[in-house]
């Protein structure tokens, strides 16, 4: 089965090329599978035998990955980067700015 974060992408932000539309194939995703499935995927952070953190670049990719994830937890929907970006009103405050 695919990952709910992945259906959720084709069918709310899917662009056709060709073909029907993404909501006529793919069944709506709520919010608790979502959140689901970002809480599964969590388990997939550094130190769990991935990219090593101590990496410049791997660095802004776990942060700008967990703010996301944090997002769709928060809202039960997936952001793009910038929306969830660090800081962001999903944040504890004292993380903020």
């Amino acid at each position: 089965m695919t990952h709910p974060v992945m259906r959720w992408c084709l069918r709310e932000k899917g662009v056709v090329l060709a073909g029907p539309d993404p909501k006529r194939l793919v069944d709506p995703v709520t919010p608790p599978a979502l959140r689901a499935g970002v809480r599964a995927t969590n388990g997939h952070s550094p130190g769990h035998g991935l990219e090593p953190i101590d990496n410049l670049f791997y660095q802004s990719f776990w942060v700008g990955l967990f703010c996301r994830m944090l997002h769709s937890l928060h809202t039960g929907a997936v952001a793009s980067k910038r929306r969830a970006r660090p800081g962001r009103r999903d944040a504890d405050p004292q993380w903020r700015g």
